[in-house]
């Protein structure tokens, strides 16, 4: 089932089948909420979200938007392509971070389609938006397939130019209320990349062997969080 609705000035677009509910918003092609249903049968909302439509116009958490043209952070907001130099707005310290000062998150998609399971954003992004160079047009579609939520991205630049996108949900599976400490967690990875006080990435990995980042084997996550290690404390978790 697909229902569109208009709220507060925003298109909200929700997919719903017997296994999980999702409902989405034009601003930032974010998920606003995706319910599923707890071991009791009971509806749980798994992402977490603000208290109004209108705060995701203002609040930098960028809570379940889609983050563009380059998710994460550039140093000083400069790079080179092609022997060109780029300056791009500095919002995060001395550094560019997700898009700019006005990254995807903050524009208004276009609802492209809808089919009983799905729907599809889009945004033309022109060039020079945030100091990016060439025009670009990005798709993505929300798809239930299931009891699992797809996400499909789609980037069609008219030149070189940088681009990496991402979904900035944050997930709680007991719900929005509750500490996600004591979930567990299994990654199947050796190696972490190691970040400086602007949380960079420096280009080091260290092997997880013996830190608190090995979670190679399913254990809680709290012991991660709590450990003081100065990696978590300079992400803040």
């Amino acid at each position: 089932m697909v229902k569109t609705e208009t709220r507060d000035g925003f298109v909200l677009v929700t997919l719903a089948s017997d296994k999980i509910r999702a409902t989405f918003m034009d601003l930032g092609a974010t998920i606003l909420s995706l319910c599923v249903r707890d071991r009791h049968g009971d509806w749980q909302d798994v992402v977490l979200g603000y208290e109004s439509l209108t705060d995701y116009e203002t609040y930098k958490g960028y809570l379940g938007a889609i983050i563009g043209r380059t998710a994460n952070r550039i140093r000083e907001g400069r790079f080179t392509l092609e022997g060109t130099t780029y300056q791009l707005p500095v919002n995060n310290g001395p550094n560019s971070n997700h898009g700019g000062e006005k990254g995807f998150a903050f524009r208004p998609f276009t609802v492209a389609d809808t089919t009983e399971d799905s729907v599809t954003f889009a945004l033309h992004s022109p060039d020079g938006e945030e100091g990016y160079p060439a025009d670009l047009d990005v798709a993505v579609t929300y798809r239930i397939e299931g009891s699992t939520l797809v996400i499909e991205y789609d980037a069609t630049p008219d030149g070189t130019t940088l681009v990496n996108l991402t979904n900035h949900a944050y997930f709680n599976l007991d719900g929005r209320a509750t500490y996600i400490g004591d979930h567990w967690l299994e990654i199947q990875a050796d190696a972490y990349g190691h970040v400086d006080g602007d949380i960079l990435f420096t280009g080091e990995t260290k092997d997880v062997t013996g830190t608190i980042f090995d979670f190679r084997k399913s254990r809680r996550i709290g012991g991660a969080l709590e450990s003081g290690d100065v990696q978590i404390e300079t992400a803040t978790g």
